[in-house]
């Protein structure tokens, strides 16, 4: 069972539909490659919101895919492309938590809130934007229930097991809204859930959040890792055509995460999350 139609979910958020053909692997001597620390800093989140403006305001795709996490360069449709207009007008504002941020416009009678992570080139880079929020979550109380969602979708990840996993998803979009398949594919491949495994110390750092999306960040060998965080509501706002929420489905879950640094240039595929 999908959680939400394929047609609203490109219609509705910022991510891409389809398999990337990324099927991300780590090699042998990672365990004994010393963790990496967060990107480097070079701009602020009000220089980043002026950058992301002007960039979607070209309107042309080649262009506008610059804004991709750079780990993740097939993270396109032309869904996402189309909705990346949006965010070159009315901002409502915009917030930075760490290595991380959201930037919200205003949409109608809800709000686009676009999730940031600072990359490896030291700029913002659009992770994911929710048109789900019915209205500006910058400035709310960071929700204290994200901190066992972290810890738990983190060891989930590091065992491997996808029953945990499924507990504490975020399934309105992202690489969790599939069905069981597609969740457990997305354990199975993604190169951080084998990075936590070669380094069990390992723990998800918080960056900063609000009450509806939070980020941590995760030191692993080689590499650097930030994860997305999400509060889902039945009471949200719900996108024509978009399926209800599962009754199941946990109100704090885990997104995606994205490779934002690394000591040396991953192999093919290694910062990539599957199919979202």
């Amino acid at each position: 069972m999908r959680f939400i139609g394929t047609a609203a979910l490109c219609a509705a958020v910022l991510v891409g539909c389809g398999s990337d053909g990324s099927s991300p692997t780590t090699n042998g001597t990672a365990a004994s490659v010393e963790p990496v620390g967060p990107p480097p800093d070079e701009e602020s989140i009000q220089q980043a919101q002026r950058r992301i403006a002007e960039t979607a305001s070209s309107k042309d795709c080649a262009t506008e895919n610059e804004l991709n996490p750079i780990s993740r360069p097939a993270f396109s449709t032309e869904a996402r492309c189309r909705i990346l207009g949006i965010v070159s007008t009315n901002a409502i504002d915009a917030a930075q938590y760490g290595d991380a941020g959201v930037i919200e416009y205003e949409l109608g009678e809800g709000t686009l809130s676009v999730l940031l992570v600072r990359d490896s080139d030291g700029l913002f880079h659009i992770a994911y934007g929710d048109l789900r929020v019915p209205a500006p979550t910058i400035g709310t109380k960071l929700a204290p229930e994200f901190d066992q969602v972290a810890q738990q979708a983190g060891d989930a990840l590091r065992q491997g097991d996808c029953d945990a996993f499924m507990k504490v998803t975020f399934v309105e979009f992202g690489p969790s809204s599939g069905d069981r398949a597609h969740t457990c594919g997305y354990v199975q491949n993604i190169a951080v859930a084998k990075l936590l495994k070669q380094e069990p110390g390992a723990e998800p750092e918080l960056m900063g959040g609000n009450g509806t999306f939070a980020f941590y960040g995760l030191r692993l060998p080689g590499s650097f890792w930030t994860m997305n965080l999400a509060r889902q509501t039945q009471e949200d706002h719900v996108p024509e055509g978009a399926d209800p929420l599962p009754a199941d489905a946990p109100e704090y879950g885990y997104l995606d995460s994205f490779r934002t640094n690394a000591s040396q240039p991953p192999a093919d595929g290694e910062g990539g999350g599957g199919s979202s």
